[in-house]
């Protein structure tokens, strides 16, 4: 059986995560703005307003989880937001907003990338249902 961290460090974490998920959401939206990002084409339009509702869904579960850290509702936040994850990701790849010119090399790393974030949010999605039905199973 592992043991959770503190409820101070959880509670930093969750804090740090907050932050972290605002600051994106200025630098996209107001600050320099996604735009300043050169190889960000227009057809990051199409992938805007499902990775702000990723980036806001993740700043709300965090405050949340500020407000009542149990192990099973910390599970249930993150099946929620990684399910949000993988979906953007999807978009994220099908839209494939980037234009990298001539260095084809860069693109292709950057869908493997991609492909690699969406199995990782995947199995992730799983790992925090296995949490969350484990915890649930004793009670």
């Amino acid at each position: 059986m592992t043991t959770r961290p503190s409820a101070g460090s959880r509670r930093a974490g969750y804090a740090i995560a907050a932050l972290v998920n605002v600051a994106l959401l200025v630098l996209i939206h107001w600050w320099p703005t996604w735009r300043a990002v050169p190889f960000l084409t227009e057809a990051t339009v199409d992938v805007l307003a499902p990775v702000t509702v990723v980036l806001v869904l993740s700043i709300a579960t965090s405050v949340a989880y500020l407000a009542y850290d149990r192990a099973w509702f910390v599970a249930l936040g993150r099946t929620v937001t990684g399910l949000a994850g993988v979906a953007v990701t999807v978009r994220i790849l099908r839209v494939f907003p980037f234009d990298f010119g001539e260095a084809t090399t860069w693109a292709t790393l950057v869908r493997i990338a991609l492909i690699v974030a969406l199995l990782g949010g995947a199995l992730g999605v799983l790992a925090q249902l296995v949490v969350l039905v484990r915890g649930n199973r004793g009670r």
